[in-house]
């Protein structure tokens, strides 16, 4: 089956923009409740689910759609879009600023366009595959940087923080959003990242953005590929939590990922 890639990003702007600004009344406002994971769920992560859900089935009534809060599971499909309705509920639960609406399209399970709106950050990051990385119309890349020094920035989570003392000489930042830290690595800002804990939906939107801007994602269960596994259920996990490791050059990506595999094993 053929399909516009232009026009479905187009298309993916346009619904993350909307669902984004609808969301922003309620910001700090949320009640959020405990799934099995772990994770947070507000009312409005459900209703940002059902909009984007809505919206997509309109346009694209052919495609699947896996969500972080419906359908978990991969069936294999051709096409397939990937949403994360909230991407740092718990940012947006407590009205911290940066938390985003998240969509990925997926072809044979592998990512080829998607788009971040972080609306309270004035943001909007996209890419296709082919067509560069964007951030509010404007080209960005990732920093140029072969080294690492303490000057620069390093995004990372709290779960890194909780299991060892950050083994690099650089300024860690936790921004509480995966994709928001994957969008700083591409446009320049950091010049690399770790989340101990991800999921699928987290990263996927933004997986194109970061190659696209010439900077290096690689996952711990499959290195730099990034591709979903037809059957498996991603609300498991137990099948789908895995961690995620960035940098914005060869050099960089090796040397960070040395130095925190390295403190995680002797801690």
């Amino acid at each position: 089956m053929t399909l516009n890639l232009a026009e479905a990003l187009a298309f993916a702007r346009m619904i993350a923009r909307e669902t984004a600004q609808f969301l922003i009344p309620g910001a700090g406002r949320g009640t959020a409740d405990v799934k099995a994971d772990g994770s947070y769920v507000t009312q409005f992560d459900l209703a940002s689910d059902k909009r984007l859900t809505a919206a997509i089935r309109a346009r694209y009534p052919e495609h699947a759609i896996l969500s972080e809060e419906e359908n978990k599971v991969f069936d294999g499909d051709e096409w397939t879009w990937i949403l994360d309705p909230i991407d740092g509920t718990t940012n947006y639960t407590w009205g911290y600023p940066l938390w985003g609406v998240l969509i990925g399209l997926l072809h044979n399970g592998v990512p080829v366009l998607g788009v971040g709106d972080f609306p309270l950050s004035g943001e909007q990051f996209y890419a296709c595959i082919g067509q560069g990385a964007w951030c509010n119309e404007r080209p960005i890349k990732a920093s140029p940087a072969t080294t690492i020094n303490p000057l620069h920035i390093f995004g990372v989570c709290s779960r890194l923080a909780e299991r060892t003392k950050f083994p690099i000489q650089a300024k860690a930042r936790i921004a509480g959003s995966s994709a928001y830290d994957m969008a700083k690595l591409a446009d320049g800002t950091y010049v690399g990242l770790f989340n101990y804990s991800v999921a699928v939906w987290d990263v996927a939107a933004l997986w194109p953005l970061v190659t696209e801007a010439g900077a290096i994602c690689a996952t711990s269960l499959h290195d730099r590929s990034f591709g979903l596994t037809t059957g498996a259920d991603y609300g498991d996990s137990s099948v789908s939590k895995f961690s995620i490791y960035g940098g914005c050059s060869e050099l960089v990506f090796d040397s960070a990922r040395t130095s925190i595999d390295e403190a995680l094993a002797t801690s």
